[in-house]
């Protein structure tokens, strides 16, 4: 199985996607840096897989995403000057899909190439590497969480708003995803959510949610529809119950988590629009126990499992606050350092590339965490 590059809003933080959304759909007026401005150094871009007549929007930000250039361009090969070297991003905007890189300017010619694609709008060249259905009895229902990788395998980009389709068993109840409530549709026969951000060729982009399915007798049969073709689907059952009658799955063999054990079934190229399906026995004589995610690293078969409960401790806003202050020290204290000639400028910016990526990656699970305790209603961790 090839590995997954899952990259949501296509690896972008949220200052960037906000700064790069103002300028795709925003009229600005900046002054642009004069291509006859003698500076010391200059960025030279090369573009693949452009078509030849279509515009190219070129942004330079600074690391806070505070716009110091733009520029609209019609060619392949481009090149514009930059004052100061130092830490930048570089985003260019082909057919509406921003490409990024982060740069550091230290020499008098920089060289950044870039690989653009078309666009398509439908979900036609969308497949799922990995599918995990976790399934634990509660008595009266089933608690069901499942994991989807889904992968653009097409030679084009899938852009941002494609409506993609996820099925569910037809007397699902007490939905949950992380899903953004105004990009999903429920339907009758499980929902329909916007893609969040652009999918190049070759990336993934993962769902998980969680659902109830109300159980009247002591068996169910547990049935779903496979949207896209799969090319791995993993379903486990908590252990103790009755199985039978797979379909398009097999056995694999039993595993035992921190929680409890599990019996594992698992498929392999699944065509789309195929059913999977497993008959449960014995729901109603067990006891229940907390439903844990199950994590699957696969590389053609299974290599290794681990298991976390969804209960698991958690950053608190306040931990996570601290984070931050002890990154944003560190900062400070890298810049005396250079300051005082303890670092070379090599060392002083690859340092705090690291460090300013770190801060990027706290600051968004902040931005996360205030989103879903004022969602949730004071929910107080978030996921790593």
């Amino acid at each position: 199985m090839n590995s997954l590059k899952c990259k949501p809003l296509n690896g972008l933080s949220l200052g960037l996607v906000i700064s790069v959304s103002i300028i795709m759909f925003s009229s600005i007026s900046l002054m642009n840096v004069s291509a006859n401005v003698d500076t010391r150094y200059k960025i030279k871009i090369y573009v693949s897989g452009y078509d030849g007549e279509s515009p190219i929007i070129v942004n330079l930000f600074d690391l806070n995403y505070t716009l110091l250039y733009n520029q609209t361009y019609v060619g392949s090969q481009i090149e514009f000057p930059v004052n100061d070297s130092g830490e930048y991003i570089v985003a260019l905007i082909y057919k509406k899909v921003p490409y990024v890189k982060q740069v550091t300017i230290s020499n008098n010619e920089t060289v950044l190439n870039f690989t653009v694609y078309e666009v398509i709008d439908n979900d036609s060249s969308i497949d799922i590497p990995v599918h995990h259905v976790v399934i634990n009895p509660q008595g009266s229902y089933l608690e069901v969480m499942e994991v989807v990788f889904l992968r653009n395998v097409g030679d084009k980009a899938v852009i941002n708003g494609t409506k993609i389709r996820m099925y569910l068993p037809p007397e699902y109840r007490k939905f949950n995803s992380d899903i953004m409530s105004c990009c999903l549709e429920n339907t009758e026969w499980g929902f329909i959510f916007n893609l969040m951000g652009n999918l190049l060729p070759g990336e993934a982009y993962r769902v998980t949610y969680t659902y109830e399915i109300p159980v009247s007798g002591d068996a169910y049969p547990f049935e779903v529809e496979v949207p896209y073709n799969t090319e791995y689907l993993l379903l486990a059952v908590s252990y103790g119950y009755e199985t039978e009658n797979p379909v398009n799955i097999n056995y694999r063999g039993e595993i035992e988590v921190e929680n409890g054990k599990y019996v594992l079934f698992e498929g392999h190229n699944i065509t789309k629009n195929e059913q999977i399906g497993l008959m449960i026995k014995g729901i109603g004589s067990k006891n229940a126990w907390v439903l844990p995610l199950l994590v699957v690293a696969t590389s053609g078969a299974i290599i290794g499992f681990s298991v976390w409960s969804v209960f698991r401790k958690k950053p608190t806003l306040e931990e996570l606050e601290s984070k931050k202050e002890e990154l944003m020290s560190r900062l400070d204290e890298l810049e005396d350092r250079f300051k005082k000639g303890e670092l070379d400028e090599e060392e002083y910016f690859r340092l705090r590339i690291r460090y300013k990526k770190k801060v990027i990656k706290v600051l968004k699970k902040i931005e996360r965490l205030k989103a879903m305790e004022e969602k949730m209603g004071g929910r107080t961790g978030v996921d790593g």
